[in-house]
């Protein structure tokens, strides 16, 4: 996320340079571009991410959930 942020920030900078001074210069474009490709790269990096975090939480609460199973029909409770 941080890098995404410095990303913004470094794109609304070249958008004010070119915006205050008029420039459309091949230099600012292929800045921007290459900041447009760098936000992409993350973007999917973050979702694969987050996507393998998902898949490891599900993993973890299946697990936790069998053996709860076990040990609450492993060791039933004495009715008083």
């Amino acid at each position: 996320m941080k890098q995404l942020t410095r990303l913004e920030t470094r794109e609304d900078n070249l958008l004010d340079l070119v915006t205050d001074e008029d420039i459309a210069s091949k230099a600012a474009q292929g800045r921007l571009r290459d900041i447009a490709v760098e936000r992409r790269t993350l973007t999917e990096k973050l979702t694969r991410t987050d996507v393998e975090v998902r898949e490891r939480a599900e993993h973890v609460l299946t697990t936790f959930s069998y053996f709860a199973t076990r040990m609450t029909s492993a060791c039933p409770q004495t009715q008083a």
